[in-house]
This record gives C-alpha cells, structure tokens and sequence, in this order.
C-alpha cells in the first residue's frame, strides 16, 4: 500500500510521510519473508454446516469476509489493544505531543477511523480437520462437515495478479503477544520522532493538524496491518490458517457483495476455487453427531454429483460427541 500525497502539506512533509510508509513496509518484510519461508499446511479446512456446504461446491465459492465484519470483533482489537499499551509504557518519557497522538490514535481505532484507511478481506481455515471445538462452533453443532482443501493450489490461485490493485496473503494465523509486540516495538520507534516533528519547525496550525491526520492514518494503518498476521492467544486452538486481501482505501474494491447476519448487512468477496483451483478439495468429512445419519452422506454425494467434482473422498468423524441439536 503506498501513501497519498497532500495538497495541504509542503513537498518536504509529504516526503516524510512516504518515507514513514516504505519504511514501517520495510520493518514488517522480515517477518514476512519468514512467514512465506515456511511451507503450507499438507491441508487445511473449513467447517460449515449443510447450507455451507451445498454453496461452497455448487456455487464454487469461498467467502473472503470484510475483516472489520467478521463475528468476534475483538479479533482486530487484540492488536490494537496491544499496540496502545506499548504506547503507554513510553509516554513517561516522550514529549507531550506524544501523548495526544497516542490517545488520539486510540480514539481512532476505537471509532473506526482504521476501517476507512484500507479495505481487508479474510477467508478463514483451519489446520485441525477434526476438532471437537470447531464441529461446535461453526458446523451445526456436530451435524454438518469439513472440507479439505489442497492450501498449495488454492495459493496459487489466489495470490496476486501483476494487475491487480491489491495485495494478498495466505499465512497460519500467530497466537504469541510477544510477536506482535516485537513487530509493534520498532514502529513506535519510527512514529515517535515524527510525532515531534513540527516542534523543530515553523509550521501553520492548519499544516500541523493536517500532517499529523495524515500521521495517524498511515500509523494506524501499519498497525492494522501487523495486527492482520495475529490473534488472541485464547483461540489458539482453532489453528487458524487465513487467506488476506488488502484493498487500498482510494479505489473500492471490485466485486464486493452483501449477505445479511443477524440483521446486519456484511460485505464479502468471493475467491472462485472451484473455476480456479476444481482439484483443490480434497475431501469432505461428515460431522461427528450425524455419524448414523444417511441423509448427511446423501448430501455430500449429491451436491459433490451436481457440482461435478470427482474423487473426492468422503468420511465421518468419529469422535465421540452428543449433539444439543440431535438430543
């Protein structure tokens, strides 16, 4: 993502800003370099419940849900959390300008100013194909499947066209605060300096204002960003391997749709794996509460027939389980 020049601002600002950018880019490539070093998951899965699964293999698609929408929230705000109180461990040594960023950056997080600085998209799955957890929480109860996919081929397809005005990412989710921490460390490093900035300068009250805006924004958005790559350590047990877009703020992401939730309006975008990557689906594994249920393995021969994928193998779980829903 890069930054946008000001109008409001002189060259040599705007210049700082840029540099703030490509270098807060620059901090983050190690860790990414890491991340991409390290080999795929032989699988990965997604728990879903029948009408899941009968719209993953007959429409062909996956859902990449707008992050700022995804069902627990606090999956952005773990980072965000952890970043202002790096923040507020400093503040006894900085300037006083230092301060009133830091709180106005958390205001900014908190208000939602972070989701108008780029777009997110996240497909979610998992590397445990039979967790207990994960047949509750997201597969009805124990009574709907899991579908194995192939990450290698998925990846392929969905990693970036030299076209594409966007940016993507397939990466097993880190659980460790120490991580982020270490990532979050050298960003305050590089924010600090910058924060005092006008104090080395004669600069309007309006300059001021607008290069500190533009400060905000692009900090904020490189905090978002490490905070994409991790999560509470309390969902370590989901295992979770995730699949990122990043849309820049200025142009709107194509091909965005709307499905409701509880009332509410979710934008998604959809990754076409079926059309892209057909050989990607691997397997597909019946919950454990329908182990005697023929009409939970008519299901999958049926959609798996009407959708015309082959040599997908099909299974139950078997871990012992009692479904609330099945009584």
């Amino acid at each position: 993502m890069t930054t946008t020049l000001s109008s409001e601002l002189p060259p040599d600002l705007n210049a700082k800003l840029e540099g703030f950018a490509e270098e807060a880019g620059a901090l983050l490539k190690p860790f990414l370099e890491r991340l991409e070093a390290e080999p795929p998951p032989p699988l990965i899965y997604h728990y879903t419940d029948e009408r899941g699964l009968r719209g993953i293999l007959g429409g062909g698609k996956l859902w990449l849900t707008d992050a700022f929408q995804l069902n627990d929230p606090s999956e952005l705000s773990h980072g965000v959390m952890i970043m202002n109180d790096r923040f507020a461990e400093r503040l006894a040594s900085c300037q006083p300008e230092v301060r009133v960023f830091a709180e106005s950056i958390r205001r900014f997080s908190i208000g939602g100013g972070v989701a108008a600085s780029a777009h997110y998209f996240v497909g979610s799955f998992s590397t445990l194909g039979n967790d207990l957890t994960q047949w509750t929480r997201y597969a009805d109860d124990g009574l709907g499947y899991v579908l194995a996919f192939d990450p290698g081929a998925l990846e392929q397809k969905f990693a970036q066209n030299s076209d594409s005005p966007w940016n993507t990412a397939s990466f097993p989710v880190n659980y460790d605060d120490a991580a982020m921490v270490e990532l979050v460390e050298p960003l305050l490093d590089l924010v600090i300096p910058l924060i005092s900035l006008p104090r080395q300068r004669a600069m309007s009250r309006e300059e001021v204002k607008a290069y500190m805006r533009h400060l905000e924004i692009w900090f904020a958005l490189a905090g978002l960003h490490r905070n994409m790559f991790f999560k509470n350590g309390a969902y370590r047990s989901e295992s979770e391997y995730r699949f990122l877009e990043v849309h820049r703020a200025d142009l709107p992401p194509p091909q965005v749709k709307i499905r409701e939730r509880a009332g509410q309006e979710v934008r998604y975008r959809e990754l076409d794996w079926r059309r892209v990557a057909p050989n990607a689906l691997k397997s597909i594994t019946v919950g454990p509460a329908a182990q005697q249920n023929q009409l939970a393995f008519a299901a999958v021969h049926e959609t798996l027939a009407v959708a015309g994928l082959g040599g997908v193998a099909v299974d139950v779980s078997r871990l012992p389980y009692r479904s609330f829903k099945a009584g």
